[in-house]
């Protein structure tokens, strides 16, 4: 404040009152921005859409329908940090095997948005499937945080040989059991029903609450009107998880229908 009044005392001096005003106002105005400017930045990353069969959404559907299906990994930045949830793949073979369009290399969207891959800290795997764990390799420099429990099933190759070898040897892991608390802000909780320690990803910051869903839901319609996932590995916890769900939370999918057919690669959740 010592600082503001001598500021004031010689624009006094040096400017007549109006022009005085002005600049004092758009001094405070960015001396407030920038003190409470938002530490946290979430977006998410759309590298690509395709239809997908309803009955493995939902489960006991017998529709035979499909539906619009986005395929979303996630950027979360505050402080120091850098963080993906989960990957993406890289690997071309699963384009054309879910008949993907639009499909963009994850770390190339983060690089046309001015985020160099290698500048990524941290990468939380929610599971092992091809879609949240293949794209490891494009950010050498990023320590990995994942279940124990995941982990073990992607080394003992469950996931495909392609993806363990990705992971086997790499010393940057940390594993968990049940819950990890990630520094301020995050925190991970094993839930395993839609495959082996599967988890997803909370975030609190002030009044905002978000949770990364991984897969236990592959759209908030399964949260709102309480239906299971169509793809599970123990139907049991994935019901457990969705009833017991804090509504206070925002679900943040990573198939999230509401984006398809939106051309934004890199999406701004918040701030919004």
């Amino acid at each position: 404040m010592k600082l503001l009044s001598l500021t004031k005392l010689l624009l006094h001096r040096l400017l007549p009152a109006g022009i005085i005003s002005a600049i004092l106002f758009v001094a405070i105005f960015m001396a407030c921005s920038k003190e409470h400017a938002p530490d946290v930045k979430i977006y998410a990353i759309k590298y690509g859409e395709s239809l997908f069969p309803e009955k493995y959404m939902y489960r006991n559907s017998s529709t035979g329908k499909e539906t619009q299906f986005t395929w979303l990994c996630y950027y979360v930045e505050y402080l120091n940090r850098r963080i993906l949830i989960d990957t993406g793949f890289v690997n071309p073979s699963y384009i054309k095997m879910f008949n993907i369009r639009n499909y963009t290399r994850p770390s190339d969207i983060l690089r046309n948005n001015g985020i160099d891959p290698e500048s990524i800290t941290d990468i939380i795997i929610t599971h092992g499937h091809f879609d949240h764990a293949d794209g490891i390799s494009d950010y050498g420099s990023a320590r990995i945080v994942i279940s124990a429990t995941a982990l073990g099933a992607i080394n003992k190759g469950n996931y495909g040989n392609s993806i363990s070898k990705k992971f086997m040897g790499n010393t940057g892991i940390i594993s968990f059991q049940d819950t990890y608390n990630f520094e301020k802000h995050l925190t991970i909780k094993e839930i395993g029903g839609h495959a082996e320690g599967s988890s997803v990803v909370y975030l609190e910051y002030g009044e905002h609450r978000y949770c990364f869903t991984g897969d236990e839901v592959y759209s908030a319609k399964s949260i709102i009107d309480k239906i299971p996932n169509g793809t599970v590995t123990n139907i049991n916890n994935n019901i457990k998880f969705i009833s017991e769900y804090n509504p206070d939370f925002i679900p943040l999918t990573f198939h999230n229908p509401d984006f398809y057919g939106r051309a934004e690669k890199f999406i701004r959740i918040y701030p919004d």
